[in-house]
């Protein structure tokens, strides 16, 4: 028999108990879940075997309508016709079937059973639904059609506010596909489905009055057989009309009256409607003491509960639990086997638990949290299984609820759990639960209220990190413990807050650490990030040109380089859908005012019209005779004008039918933007200018002129009344529209401005730049109001959201990045780097250490403060690489300026230029008696050179492509050098003869280091791995593999117990020689470039300029990241 697939639920009691209304199996019994029910089940098969473009319908009804019987109906009857039908019940207090992402991966794993060949096992937990109902709604072709049922979307668990739809359902759904629903017309979030064209069946309006008073009246004619006498038709009829068509109301008749003698069963002790029939049994069960509490205590729980677990919280004995039973089973639904194989207790619908919450009062329900917290949800657990899972699901919110903040902080504080958390719950199940702690605090204990926010900002910040370390699928049962997750959180949480400001003191008091945790910690970050990051956006492949926000605020698009359009959750850093369709990169994109639709722009030289709903393409706008730069829509969304290199701007109807061709320009256009009222549009252009256009007369209104380079971007203000337009030229100008002069010059940046957004309120505005930072400006004032810094590349796009509070960014460091203006501010001063590190290597006494940067800078730092002492310049191009002299007095630098250059440390001026390559210097190494440094060049040569005189002793030449590596030995008699053409060469430096060629890497070597005693060399490489060599035989020893991306540096400990490597994926990672496996890894921010080691300390510099000061932990070779 095959495993179970991860994912798959068990529903068959759950549609069972909508089979039939009473415990009786006559055959009118099992049937009478369809009695009066025909049109209704009609129209949805009218919805769903029609028009294969209908993609959602729900059905909609109050408490005990029959909105679930209706599903179990529908999914009964397609079943025995078509086989089985993926579904999802919701729940509230069922497990964790309310929880978004186990529903995601439950209806998941129900089409992948259903179309095994569409299954990606690889695919990442955020896009596996997107990409399985692609590839299903292409195998379903022209013809098919896949229906999806959910029921119970109002049971849903979400955060106050909070609209949990897009964690589960798609936000685009492909052709061919439909999600049949279910849910209370009060639910808040049904303008969701509305938006997407759902249809929608009421069960409330008067459509459905006769067919949900045939339902009714056909239960009470079925359940007439179970009482004897009769029951007669007095009571039968009252029965009837007093359930005002509420199928509930039936059923808790039913069942109270049944126990009845026949002289009881009085029609006019029927109650009127569900909300009193509950009130009236309430009142009977809670006169009772014990009943009342047991209720409460369900009310409270988050889960249903067993008789013993109930009996347990509270003290009840044998009788107590009899009466429990007897007098509140008419307001509870049991669960079987959902409670470590017992039945289990909830209330029998969550309008119910509602209900009761409010006649019990919030100070009743806060002892009830409290008991649960301290008798149930308790950590670590006593036992596994259901115990551990509540535990982790509401161990914290039950402690929040019952305002016991410190024991709440404490919880949250300790790594295992907050691990577990992670791992078995959710990332952001895991950080909304503390947002919620956080804001529920405030009022009662600030400084508590603090740490509950600063650690749900650090998941936030790392959640990209920790998405990709929980894999999708894990169910309970499996091992609970993972040294690898649980470090890694451990070392993310630990590390984001010691960088948001925490000292390690503060993180050793309040975090519980597990004993014999290792990982390395952050002594000193020295970085440009600003404290206004919210959250990375990690999907794109390529560079990420333009972003648009959502008029709700809460989703982004990106276009990017890969020739895809993304959508992306702002809130929770999911990415939502992926538009594919252009056959070249896509360079622009815009929303129209309702949401409803997505324009896209390309190197293709077409624009695509989107609808958001569907994914699907609306209309192809075709006539630009070149590159497509930009587009913008007028207000009501009915035309489209864009911008291309073609030099003209074309106006379009919402078909894609050119209207006008405007020309004007006399070179590239880069942008255009409309005016609020529809009537005109401004472009800009290469020719540096901006032109403002009449789109009814379709003519040139005026020409802007006063740039002195390109003009990248054009923004109009809200009013309409003012023009702001980036250049390449490093300002921004503010323009009056309708004189077309300059109001104010901005300038700051110390790039060209690419992009440029004025705020809703018109009072600001943001600009980005190919100076990697993004500003904030006061419009009115010219001044600089935040700088925002954090990306690794060229910013090339910012958005700002409706409420003018957060901005989006998109980069060539292919992230989507999102802010807080409100946490924005100007830096003082900033000593470090502002460019890739390329190199860092510690002095002979471990007191300071040089890196090098693509900012043309050398830095000496001063290892026990981590702070700059000196900065060298005088190299004009990139510094590539460094080398220190053995007595620590000189260092020698390379750069892509074709020299090298000696430094005096003490002085920090330069002593000697060397120059002789006739390429890029790519690497240096000095030999260990200090006479002589050994150079690397995109020139295919290294040249070895006398350091007084500066004189070349001697040209290696033999590699085919460029030399981008070289280390001398410790004896100083061989040089290793790593090459473009995939191998390694040791040479002899006294004859300059090649000794050997090590050949194994796929790709380019990137660097190369030697242990201490001379015998291996570690190599790294573009082909993703690390190559271990004995340097005595040519042969390769080891290969290390763990990296995704090209391993870029490496270093060896001075013990040469432990190598050191760092990659584009963004780790660094730490390997014992050794066993030759990967003990350690370090998550960073971007892309790393460089890393040195000492025994203390691993010191690491990225492609963001920021240097990393990280303390060793005591190390096991038997552990295992």
């Amino acid at each position: 028999m095959p495993p179970k697939q991860a994912g798959l639920i068990d529903f068959t009691a759950e549609r069972q108990r909508h089979v039939r209304f009473g415990r009786g199996d006559t055959p009118e019994w099992r049937t009478s879940w369809l009695v009066g029910r025909d049109d209704v089940l009609a129209q949805i098969d009218s919805w769903l075997e029609g028009p294969r473009d209908t993609r959602w319908v729900v059905v909609i009804g109050g408490p005990g309508m029959g909105k679930s019987a209706i599903l179990a109906a529908w999914l009964a009857r397609r079943e025995a016709k078509a086989g089985k039908v993926p579904h999802h019940l919701i729940r509230s207090q069922v497990a964790d079937w309310d929880q978004p992402e186990v529903i995601a991966e439950s209806l998941a794993a129900q089409i992948e059973v259903a179309f095994p060949e569409c299954r990606d096992a690889a695919a990442k937990p955020e896009r596996r639904m997107i990409e399985l109902l692609s590839q299903v709604s292409k195998q379903l072709g022209t013809t098919g059609r896949l229906v999806v049922v959910v029921d119970g979307l109002d049971e849903t668990r979400a955060e106050p506010g909070e609209n949990p739809l897009p964690r589960f359902l798609p936000h685009v759904v492909p052709l061919g596909i439909c999600f049949l629903c279910a849910t209370r017309p009060a639910y808040p979030h049904l303008g969701w489905l509305e938006a997407r064209g759902a249809r929608r069946l009421n069960l409330d309006d008067a459509r459905w009055a006769a067919s949900n008073d045939a339902v009714v009246r056909g239960f009470w004619q079925a359940a007439a057989s179970e009482y004897e006498p009769p029951l007669s038709a007095e009571t039968r009829d009252a029965a009837i009309a007093r359930a005002e068509g509420n199928v509930l109301h039936a059923v808790m008749v039913h069942e109270h009256m049944r126990d009845l003698r026949a002289d009881q069963r009085r029609a006019d002790r029927i109650p009127r409607g569900l909300r009193e029939l509950i009130g009236e049994v309430w009142k009977r069960a809670a006169s009772d003491k014990a009943v009342r509490e047991g209720l409460g205590l369900l009310c409270a729980a988050r889960d249903a509960l067993s008789l013993d677990v109930l009996a347990r919280l509270a003290g009840w004995r044998y009788e107590e639990k009899e009466r429990f039973v007897r007098d509140a089973l008419a307001l509870l639904l049991e669960e079987p086997a959902s409670w470590a194989g017992t039945i289990a207790y909830r209330p029998r619908h969550d309008w119910v638990r509602e209900l009761i919450a409010e006649w019990l009062g919030p100070e009743v329900l806060r002892a009830h949290h409290a008991t649960l917290a301290e008798g149930l949800a308790t950590w670590p657990t006593p036992s596994a299984g259901a115990e551990r899972q509540y535990a982790l699901r509401h161990a914290l919110i039950h402690r929040v609820e019952a305002d016991e903040w410190a024991d709440a902080w404490r919880l949250a504080a300790d790594m295992s759990f907050l691990e577990a958390k992670c791992r078995e719950i959710g990332v952001y199940e895991t950080e909304i639960d503390l947002t919620s702690a956080a804001e529920r605090c405030r009022s009662h204990d600030a400084v508590v209220a603090t740490r509950f926010g600063d650690l749900a900002r650090a998941l936030g910040r790392e959640s990209h990190w920790l998405y990709s370390i929980f894999p999708s699928g894990w169910q309970a049962g499996q091992p609970a413990v993972s040294p690898h997750a649980l470090e890694a959180t451990m070392a993310l949480v630990w590390n984001r807050l010691r960088r948001s400001g925490w000292s390690a003191e503060d993180l050793g008091a309040q975090l519980r650490i597990p004993s014999g945790a290792a990982f390395l910690c952050v002594r000193q970050v020295v970085s440009r990030e600003s404290a206004a990051l919210v959250r990375n956006l990690v999907g794109h492949s390529h560079w990420v040109h333009t972003c648009a926000v959502m008029p709700d605020g809460r989703r982004a698009v990106s276009a990017s380089q890969d020739q895809t359009l993304r959508l992306w959750d702002l809130v929770t850093g999911r990415m939502l859908a992926i538009f594919e369709g252009h056959s070249e990169r896509v360079t622009a994109c815009a929303v129209t005012h309702d949401g409803r639709r997505l324009l896209s722009a390309s190197l293709d030289r077409t624009l695509k019209l989107w609808d958001l709903a569907t994914g699907v393409v609306l209309a192809t706008f075709v006539g630009h005779t070149s590159w497509v730069n930009a587009c913008a829509m007028t207000p009501d969304g009915r035309r489209v004008v864009s911008a291309s290199l073609d030099g003209t701007l074309r106006l379009w109807d919402g078909t894609g039918q050119t209207l006008a061709t405007l020309e004007g320009h006399t070179d590239s256009v880069t942008a255009c933007a409309v005016t609020p009222d529809g009537q005109q549009a401004v472009s800009a252009s290469f020719d540096r200018t901006l032109k403002l256009w009449d789109l009814v007369a379709r003519r040139v209104r005026a020409t802007l002129e006063g740039h002195t380079d390109w003009v990248n971007a054009c923004v109009m203000t809200p009013d309409g009344q003012q023009v702001v337009s980036a250049s390449h030229d490093r300002t921004l100008r503010l323009w009056d529209f309708a004189t077309g002069r300059v109001g104010r010059i901005f300038e700051g940046h110390t790039e060209p401005v690419t992009a440029c957004a004025v705020t809703p309120d018109g009072h600001g505005m943001v600009s980005a730049s190919d100076d990697r930072t993004l500003k904030l400006w006061d419009l009115s004032t010219g001044g600089v109001l935040a700088t925002l810094e954090g990306h690794a590349n060229w910013v090339n796009a910012c958005a700002v959201t409706p409420d003018s509070r957060r901005v989006v960014s998109a980069s060539n460091d292919q992230t989507v990045k999102v802010w807080d203006f409100t946490a924005g501010r100007i830096r003082a001063s900033f000593e470090g780097h502002t460019d890739w590190v390329t190199a860092c290597v510690v002095t002979p006494d471990g007191q300071a250490m040089v890196s090098t940067s693509r900012d043309e800078k050398i830095k000496l730092w001063d290892l026990t403060t981590c702070r700059v002492r000196a900065t060298l310049a005088g190299h004009t191009a990139s510094v590539t690489a460094c080398a220190v002299t053995p007595d620590g007095q000189h260092a020698v630098s390379a750069s892509l300026d074709r020299t090298l250059k000696l430094w005096d440390l003490t002085t920090g001026g330069t002593l000697a230029s060397f120059e002789g390559h006739t390429e890029s210097v790519t690497a240096c190494a000095v030999t260990p008696d200090g006479l002589r440094v050994v150079s690397a060049s995109l020139d295919r040569t290294l040249k070895v050179w006398d350091l007084d005189t500066g004189r070349t002793l001697a040209t290696l030449e033999g590699h085919g492509r460029r030399v981008t590596a070289c280390a001398v030995t410790p004896d100083g008699h061989r040089v290793v050098s790593g090459s473009g053409d995939d191998t390694l060469k040791v040479w002899d430096l006294l004859t300059g003869r090649v000794l050997a060629t090590l050949q194994g890497h796929a790709d380019r070597v990137n660097a190369c280091v030697l242990t201490p005693d001379g015998q291996r060399a570690v190599s790294a490489s573009a082909d993703r791995t690390l190559k271990v060599w004995d340097l005595g035989t040519g042969r390769v020893q080891a290969t290390l593999e763990g990296h995704t991306g090209y391993v870029n540096e490496c270093a060896v400990t001075p013990d040469g117990c432990y190598v050191v490597s760092v990659s584009d994926d963004g780790t660094l990672k730490v390997w014992d020689l050794e066993t030759c496996t990967c003990i350690l890894t370090h998550r960073g921010d971007t892309f790393f470039g460089s890393v040195t080691a000492t025994e203390t300390a691993v010191i690491a510099g990225d492609a963001a300029g920021t240097v990393w000061f990280l303390d060793w932990p005591a190390l096991s070779p038997a552990r295992r990241v």
